[in-house]
């Protein structure tokens, strides 16, 4: 059975709600969960505290065995995210 998932970001991923994002985040890796889309198409900044929220949650998919990919990330947080080698760790389409 295909249970992929999405989760849709907007506006700005920072130390303000950085945390609220990574728990809602985590809590769709279900058992039943066969990967999992993080939708950047809406997001317009990412600070290090975001950056982390994207390595935390990697991290407890690979555990569940669960693809994670970052998708449609606008140029100014794409740049942020090369620039970090997030592309060297996580799936950017």
């Amino acid at each position: 059975m295909n249970n992929a998932k999405s989760y849709p970001l907007s506006g700005h991923l920072d130390a303000s709600n950085a945390n609220k994002h990574e728990t809602l985040i985590i809590e769709m890796l279900g058992a039943d969960t066969t990967a999992l889309e993080v939708d950047l198409s809406q997001l317009d900044f990412i600070s290090s505290a975001g950056l982390r929220v994207f390595l935390l949650v990697a991290k407890h998919a690979k555990s569940m065995s669960i693809p994670l990919t970052l998708r449609s990330a606008k140029p100014q947080v794409l740049k942020i995210l090369k620039m970090s080698n997030f592309d060297k760790i996580l799936t950017l389409t």
